[in-house]
């Protein structure tokens, strides 16, 4: 603990430049100091003060808070939901692990892209696959007041950014203000001839704030509660037959590879709750420059106990594990095994998450700009409790024991940006330099018990675990060479380092790996041409890389339903990326066009195999060489010709296919697993009223792989990665009740059409949402 305390006020005193100067005169008036960052201006806010925009060669997609207002959000990750290219896997409403794809890179590739929160990053940098989501859960959606995505690394300071980097800005009250909310959720859910299952969840939010003179206090409290769908279920593959037992109950289904399969049971519903408590203090130095610190507390419990399908003769429950049983001519295997132990079992979640964060930004002087932010997240406690059995099974009564996991996550993050857009007093030549620094550190530990819920640690079993850190310089100038033409290049220097790995290192036994480090430089370019007020020309290069994480290289780790395989020899990925954006403005809002070529060497591929049993295999391996070409579409207009309708639309095109694997050669030609060749979204907004929206949203993604060599047909099945068309739809009001407070009202329905799909694991289906709220 002393380590991580060092680390973090280390950073603090770092983030405190001693030569601000109180007497700073304003540079704009203050209107434009609660301004952000839109299309091509010049000027962004960072922790709400002033900084000069570093990112104007990355491509990039603004969402405002009317945006989200156009969806149902039940978390902040519904803030990007719409956005071209991206998309979040939120298997059921307070998913914790809310992993994320942008472009060419898949939701189980999270190192490829980075989430920053009024400058604090919530990336995750020492996990992937499905925990390495951003962290989703510490950000009260009600409290977002703009999102813009970046896609690509071609910004010198955005590190590894192969796939994008997502920026949130929340709001700081002027005055007094407080808001109350509370949402009820409702999902009709029927899978596997199951009979319909009503499941209900709610989210409440509570928030106030006021400014002081030079100091502004906000917080807020989130709650959320709910049952989300089984995610996992116990499979067998059936035979002609009639020998065991019969039973009845069974779900014939089908493989991604079209055999036949069993469904004997599932995993249960998962049962959810999580609460959110953060404060935000900001002090003014001057009008100019603001800091800004930010604590956040994250308490999340999650329970999933199995369900047998099966019904002896006499209509009881059967759970025996690994019996032979029959029906209709079939035999197939009870509650199989997943890796030695039933299927049909339960879990216990607790995680208990703390992240502060100190952000200083604006200007220091006439010209120049400063960000600078350090910042500390600490998973302290991430236990989960695997029993063998359901406590719904009987013979939990007599048989209590299981594993205990135990996962020590945190990171120490650093980084200073300074800037002008006044170089050596010129206006048409821009400079931005910095520093970032990060330290992260991942354990896992496995215990055997003989009594779990009783946290009754017996051996260990399992112990995994490392740490990486990374030292990075960047810089970057743009240059008004010409009227209505700009250049800039930029250069990137990252200096890593694998530290204190090991793979089960047990008692006895010498798992301890060798430490190792790299460097690498990265050279960024960009070119654009604005021959007229409306229309732009933009191509950006940028050569990068993107080194491992803790996870990727030392989680070799097994538990009751899945197995690990890292590789602690992983090389730094490495790829060439280029990018041509047209864009053209229009009345009350713009269309745009992209072009997108990627070339990535030694590309980490994560490869998920469904075992018989229904566990899954996961293997962490490099690919010699991939290739990915896009075309992306934007068209975003309110008031379309004069009448009450806006209409958002964007649309993506990815082709990605590895070229080279000398691991295995087979696969050259086939396309990378979860990109699918085409997204696609749309929302229609009618303005009934003056302060009433009724929106449908439509959201379309292709076929997905899932295994390497495109084995994977068939579809709407456990473990399949479908092609699906959801349109949702929502209805919202808001009401002047006097005394400058505003009540809001909203209705809406998440997969209107109930689809039944899958990534992997199922998606919810028809889902009821109503809130009611009031603004003070």
């Amino acid at each position: 603990m002393k380590f991580k305390a060092l680390h973090f006020l280390s950073c603090i005193l770092l983030s405190v430049p001693l030569f601000a100067d109180e007497d700073t005169p304003q540079a704009v008036q203050s209107k434009m100091s609660e301004e952000v960052h839109h299309g091509e201006d010049m000027i962004i806010t960072t922790g709400h003060k002033l900084f000069p925009n570093t990112t104007v060669a990355t491509p990039s997609f603004n969402i405002s808070k009317e945006d989200m207002d156009k969806t149902n959000v039940t978390g902040a990750e519904d803030a990007i939901r719409m956005a071209p290219s991206v998309h979040v896997r939120r298997r059921f409403y307070g998913d914790t692990n809310g992993v994320t794809a942008i472009r060419g890179s898949t939701n189980f590739q999270t190192g490829h892209f980075n989430m920053y929160v009024d400058g604090l990053p919530l990336h995750n940098p020492v996990q992937t696959k499905w925990n390495g989501g951003p962290k989703w859960n510490l950000i009260a959606p009600n409290a977002i007041a703009e999102t813009t995505v970046f896609y690509g690394p071609y910004s010198a300071e955005h590190r590894g950014a192969f796939g994008g980097t997502f920026d949130l800005k929340t709001r700081l009250p002027e005055e007094f203000e407080m808001s109350m909310e509370v949402t009820g959720i409702v999902q009709q859910s029927h899978r596997n001839g199951q009979k319909e299952e009503v499941l209900t969840g709610h989210k409440e939010f509570i928030s106030a704030g006021n400014r002081f003179g030079d100091w502004t206090f906000f917080g807020f409290y989130n709650h959320l509660e709910n049952e989300g769908q089984a995610q996992s279920f116990a499979a067998s593959t059936p035979s002609a037959g009639n020998g065991g037992t019969t039973v009845s109950g069974e779900y014939h289904t089908k493989t991604i590879i079209g055999e036949d399969r069993v469904i004997t049971g599932d995993l249960g519903l998962n049962e959810n709750l999580t609460d959110l408590y953060e404060l935000k203090v900001s002090y003014d130095f001057n009008p100019d420059l603001r800091a800004l610190f930010t604590i956040a507390f994250e308490d999340t419990e999650r329970n999933s106990q199995a369900r047998t399908y099966l019904k002896d003769a006499n209509g009881n429950d059967f759970w025996e594990a690994g019996a032979t049983v029959n029906n209709n001519g079939q035999t197939f295997t009870s509650n199989p095994s997943s890796f030695g132990n039933p299927a049909l079992r339960g879990s216990e979640n607790e995680r208990k998450t703390l992240a502060y964060g100190f952000n200083l930004s604006g200007k220091l002087a006439d010209d120049w700009g400063i960000d600078t932010t350090a910042s500390f997240f600490n998973a302290f406690k991430d236990r989960t409790l695997q029993f063998k059995r359901s406590r719904n099974d009987p013979a939990y009564q007599a048989d209590k024991s299981g594993r205990i996991r135990d996962i020590e996550v945190w990171w120490v993050d650093y980084s200073v940006k300074l800037a002008t857009q006044n170089l050596f007093g010129r206006d048409d030549l821009g400079f931005m330099y910095g520093y970032q620094f990060n330290h992260s550190f991942l354990d896992i530990n496995q215990y055997n018990s003989d009594y779990v819920s009783k946290g009754q640690k017996g051996n260990l079993r399992d112990a995994d675990g490392g740490s990486t850190q990374t030292h990075s310089a960047f810089m970057q100038a743009d240059w008004d060479f010409i009227e209505n033409w700009n250049i800039m290049a930029g250069l990137r220097y990252d200096h890593w380092e694998a530290l204190r790995g090991h793979i089960n290192d047990l008692p006895g036994t010498n798992g301890k790996l060798s430490d190792r480090d790299a460097s690498r430089v990265s050279p960024k370019a960009s070119l654009s041409f604005t021959p007229t007020d409306a229309l732009s020309f933009r191509y950006s290069f940028s050569k990068a890389y993107r080194f491992a994480v803790a996870e990727e290289l030392f989680d070799s780790s097994s538990n009751t339903n899945s197995i690990n395989i890292s590789d602690p020899n992983l090389a730094p990925e490495a790829g060439y990326f280029h990018d041509f954006k047209i864009q053209y403005k229009l009345d009350q809002g713009y269309t745009s066009l992209s072009f997108f070529y990627n070339e990535i060497e030694d590309e980490i591929m994560r490869i998920t195999t469904l075992e018989t049993g229904g566990g899954t295999q996961n293997r962490t391996r490099g690919v010699d060489e991939t290739e990915t070409i896009g075309i992306e579409f934007v068209y975003q207009q309110d008031h379309i010709m004069g009448l009450p309708f806006a209409l958002n639309m964007n649309g993506t095109w990815i082709n990605k296919e590895i070229k080279k694997d000398t691991n295995n050669p087979d696969l050259a030609g086939k396309e990378w697993v979860r990109i699918p060749q085409w997204r696609a979204n749309g929302t229609l907004t009618y303005h009934s009223m003056q302060n009433w929206d009724n929106i449908i949203a439509v959201q379309y993604r292709g076929k997905q792989h899932t295994n390497p060599d495109n084995s994977d047909y068939y579809g709407e099945v456990y473990g399949s990665s479908d092609e699906y068309v959801l349109v949702n739809f929502k209805s919202s009001i808001k009401m002047d009740v006097g005394n400058d407070m505003t009540a809001k009202f909203s209705v809406g329905v998440d997969n209107i059409l109930d689809l039944n799909y899958y990534d992997h694991h199922p998606y919810p289906q028809r889902t009821y949402f109503a809130t009611i709220g009031l603004d003070i």
